[in-house]
This record gives C-alpha cells, structure tokens and sequence, in this order.
C-alpha cells in the first residue's frame, strides 16, 4: 500500500521533536510529489534505503534521486 498523504494529527502527536521541526515535516509534506511522499513517509517511519527501495519498487539510484529532491525541498525553507 502507497502513502498518499502526510496525517498531521499523526505528526503532531507522535514525531519526538520539538514543534517547530514538526511543522517542518509538515511543510515539506505539502510541497512533495506523491511519489517523494512515499519515500518521506517511509524514512519518517525509519526504514532504511533498501527497505524503502524494496517497499515501493524502485532502484537504489531513483530512491537516491527522491531523496536529493527532497533535501532541496527541505534546504529551501527558512
């Protein structure tokens, strides 16, 4: 099952980190393909690369693609 969304009562409530990250999260959350969601949601959850890559199908040089995405997302924020 793919993740489509990020749950921000989940967030809010089970993320150990102070508030200010949370909103973070869910900030770049709002501006992530569905696909770099996945992966988000999916290391959010501590998986690791290969579980990621092995869960949602992909190869390790695309996983990497997603995850260089979303740091560009993430360095964009103030």
């Amino acid at each position: 099952e793919k993740l489509k969304f990020v749950d921000e009562d989940f967030i809010l409530e089970t993320v150990e980190a102070p508030e200010d990250i949370k909103y973070l999260i869910l900030s770049v959350a709002s501006e992530l393909t569905p696909r770099q969601l996945d992966v988000f949601n999916l290391l959010l959850d501590g998986k690791s690369n290969e579980e990621i890559a092995d869960e949602l199908h992909i190869t390790a040089p695309t996983l990497y693609e997603h995850i260089r995405n979303i740091k560009k997302i993430i360095k964009s924020k103030p």
